[in-house]
């Protein structure tokens, strides 16, 4: 896979960088030297992984989360 591909792919699932980061990012990939997007991507796939290898205390996580707001949500709807 080009590198260029492979890094759009990793910005797209990004949750660090933010949308107008990414998209200058983006802006500049044309001219990003390769080591440049060897460092991106090495941050990028660090992200990916450690998303991965935690995955189901993140999913239980928001589970837990979910329910608060949930719960939240159902004893305030009398409030508006």
């Amino acid at each position: 896979m080009n590198k260029q591909i492979a890094l759009l792919t990793l910005l797209e699932n990004s949750f660090w960088i933010t949308d107008a980061v990414k998209k200058t990012i983006i802006s500049k990939l044309a001219t990003l030297t390769n080591e440049q997007i060897d460092d991106l991507g090495k941050f990028l796939s660090a992200e990916r992984n450690a998303i991965l290898e935690n995955k189901e205390n993140i999913l239980s996580d928001t589970e837990k989360l979910l329910e608060i707001i949930q719960t939240d949500a159902i004893e305030n709807t009398h409030e508006y």
